[in-house]
């Protein structure tokens, strides 16, 4: 059964996940924030902040959730060295996708 949850809550993506693999699922790529706004036993429902237009589920272990408070303004990057480091990776597994996982198959 799905439960609302009591305050905003926002959690960041700590993989890649294929919302097309789940039914109803929601795309996330690493470093997305995600706000969560129901939950159910280890999925939750939420909105990817990077394609507000989108809602889906995926699993609780896709996440780690950021404390937040209304006074808290929450941005998708806190410090400009993570916002580097997150496109980094991002950049690094395309190529890897491109020159391992695309030539293998």
């Amino acid at each position: 059964m799905w439960n609302y949850v009591s305050e905003k809550t926002i959690g960041v993506a700590i993989s890649h996940l294929d919302g097309a693999s789940i039914p109803h699922g929601l795309t996330l790529q690493l470093g997305d924030l995600v706000e969560i706004t129901q939950i159910c036993e280890d999925w939750y429902l939420g909105v990817n902040l990077r394609t507000p237009s989108l809602q889906g589920i995926f699993p609780c272990s896709y996440v780690q959730v950021r404390p937040t408070s209304d006074q808290e303004r929450c941005w998708h990057y806190d410090d400009p060295v993570v916002e580097e480091a997150t496109n980094v990776l991002r950049e690094w597994g395309v190529i890897w996708n491109r020159s391992f996982v695309v030539s293998f198959i």
